[in-house]
């Protein structure tokens, strides 16, 4: 009630709640009920007036949140003074935590959201993109490591197919006739005594002492070496 305030130690000039005139609209319960005012009815006051103003409006939720707890009924469940009020007004218009609510992490959240939108939304654009390059990467390793385990595969199949063809034209080379031109006699010993690459194909040595070079891949071409 502008104009008719005073101060509450002022007992000699008012000494009875009744020197005290209110406004009935904006006046605490304590007040109606003939008690002697106190800061908290000034709290009461003003956030009752802070309700008038912004009656038939679409309150935010702090906002609702002030107002309910400075006309709260209860005097010790009100802002302690006017201006912790008025901190907990600024505080909601630069979108930062106020007394008046919980501050539970979703609202601590939702507060950092209004205040720093833009950094938010790139701080979480970034953690997606960190998290897709890694799920990309993780992919791609196991991909490489699937056609290394392919490739290695299909080398050692080439690689005894390989040794397969080798074998079966050293003794196509080697296999001797039962009789042969002079009359020679079919050799005890393996056709072939030893095996090993050279420069031109696969040299391989003969029971009798020879050397072939033999083309896997074209067993008709065979480098002939006779014993000295």
């Amino acid at each position: 009630d502008f104009g008719i305030a005073c101060l509450v130690d002022d007992e000699a000039e008012h000494d009875s709640a009744a020197a005290f005139p209110i406004t009935p609209a904006f006046a605490s319960p304590q007040r109606l009920a003939g008690a002697r005012p106190t800061t908290s009815d000034d709290v009461y006051a003003l956030g009752a007036l802070l309700a008038s103003l912004t009656e038939g409006m679409t309150r935010p939720p702090d906002l609702t949140a002030i107002i309910a707890r400075a006309t709260d009924p209860s005097p010790a469940r009100r802002y302690a003074t006017a201006a912790a009020l008025a901190d907990d007004l600024e505080r909601w218009a630069a979108n930062l935590p106020i007394s008046a609510r919980p501050h539970t992490a979703r609202y601590l959240l939702d507060r950092l959201f209004r205040r720093r939108r833009w950094l938010v939304i790139g701080s979480a654009l970034a953690t997606l993109a960190l998290v897709g390059a890694t799920v990309a990467i993780t992919g791609l390793y196991f991909q490489a490591q699937e056609a290394r385990a392919d490739a290695s595969d299909r080398l050692g199949r080439l690689g005894e197919r390989e040794r397969v063809q080798v074998a079966g034209a050293v003794e196509r080379v080697h296999r001797p006739s039962s009789i042969g031109p002079g009359g020679v006699r079919r050799c005890d010993r393996p056709h072939a005594q030893a095996i090993r690459p050279s420069s031109t194909g696969v040299l391989s040595c003969g029971c009798d002492g020879s050397t072939r070079t033999v083309n896997p891949y074209r067993p008709e071409l065979v480098q002939s070496n006779a014993p000295s």
